[in-house]
């Protein structure tokens, strides 16, 4: 999401801060954490899905490979396009809702409010 950054596990008593992580018995569990660190993993299913699947999806990916004009904005990697570095969604694929709800309404989004939602989604989709 664009953010470096380390945790740092502090048991107990060493944590002048009390919060849930510090009440947690026992290091964290890495697989929860790394579910919580990726929430786009379906996404990324969907959008390949898309892409393979859709005309409308592989007229795209062809007119972003073969256009110059489309080829200064836009990439195709990882069978996914990009445009300007930032993953690209179209309205045909409907899934900017689930996007929505994921960043606003899940545990993870933490509903943060429509400017705050909006900008971390425009981090990294277009």
């Amino acid at each position: 999401m664009g953010y470096n950054y380390e945790i740092h596990y502090k048991p107990g008593k060493e944590n002048v801060v009390v919060d849930a992580l510090s009440r947690i018995d026992g290091p964290p569990n890495e697989e929860i954490c790394a579910i919580i660190s990726f929430p786009t993993a379906p996404l990324i299913s969907k959008l390949h899905q898309f892409y393979a699947t859709n005309p409308a999806g592989q007229k795209l990916i062809q007119k972003a490979q073969e256009d110059p004009h489309m080829q200064q904005k836009f990439s195709y990697k990882s069978q996914l396009l990009y445009f300007k570095d930032r993953l690209f969604i179209p309205l045909d694929s409907r899934l900017i809702p689930s996007i929505l709800t994921k960043f606003h309404a899940s545990p993870v989004g933490g509903h943060s409010g429509v400017q705050a939602t909006l900008s971390q989604i425009s981090a990294s989709f277009y």
